[in-house]
């Protein structure tokens, strides 16, 4: 499945350049979006929830530059929208963070020692590190009805070793796990897919995951408690 590439532009006849090519061998699906008219405001009645969706949800937003600034908004209304649509954007994947920060804190129980912590981003996989890991967090967005591209590839570039028939089975059997689906307005594909390739991996929920739409600061409790009760379960093989 590609990856969704939405690129917010200024001036019409921009576009990514030399990058474009890159984006298109890296797997993105490129779609142009310009600012002004295709971008609504935020107080604009005529907005619809799939617009702001197709914003949230998208693996990889690009701004391009424009010959204004944050201080023309008397000339150019929409740039005050525009900045709260990447402010949203952001705050939405912090999620990842807050869930890494709860590992950390309760990485020593168990063992001689803390637990190591290590954040992988999915487009970077590294099979070798899955087949040592005591224990895995996974986290996605809910795109188009199925996991991000991201995280698909990491599953697809791990599966031959850590996978079932894969040479490190026997390390990955059962491995505690659990997970994050942030969507914008629907997650149930993205949850089917989850449990049907972590199944095929052989993996142990070791946790609830934590599973929800729109803003996740009101989650942040559910997901440091999913966080610590993965350590636990991990605590409870070393």
């Amino acid at each position: 499945m590609d990856s969704s590439l939405i690129v917010l532009r200024h001036v019409a006849f921009e576009d990514l350049g030399t990058w474009g090519a890159v984006a298109e061998r890296a797997g993105f699906r490129t779609e142009y979006r310009d600012v002004g008219s295709d971008v609504f405001r935020l107080d604009d009645a005529t907005a619809s929830a799939d617009d702001l969706t197709e914003l949230m949800e998208a693996d990889l937003v690009v701004v391009l530059g424009a010959p204004l600034g944050l201080d023309d908004t008397g000339s150019y209304p929409y740039l005050d929208s525009e900045v709260e649509l990447i402010r949203r954007r952001l705050a939405a994947r912090e999620a990842c963070a807050e869930v890494t920060s709860a590992l950390a804190e309760t990485g020593d129980q168990g063992g001689d020692g803390r637990l190591e912590v290590r954040e992988r981003r999915a487009l970077e996989p590294d099979a070798e590190e899955l087949l040592g890991a005591a224990g895995v967090i996974l986290g996605t967005s809910a795109n188009f009805g199925y996991i991000s591209g991201a995280l698909k590839h990491y599953f697809d570039s791990t599966f031959a070793a850590a996978g079932p028939d894969g040479e490190g089975a026997s390390r990955t059997k059962d491995l505690p796990f659990s997970y994050w689906i942030r969507g914008g307005y629907d997650t149930t594909g993205a949850e089917k897919a989850m449990e049907a390739i972590t199944t095929g991996f052989g993996w142990g929920l070791a946790a609830d995951p934590v599973v929800f739409t729109g803003d996740p600061e009101p989650r942040l409790d559910s997901l440091r408690d999913m966080a610590q009760n993965t350590v636990g379960a991990v605590a409870a093989r070393l």
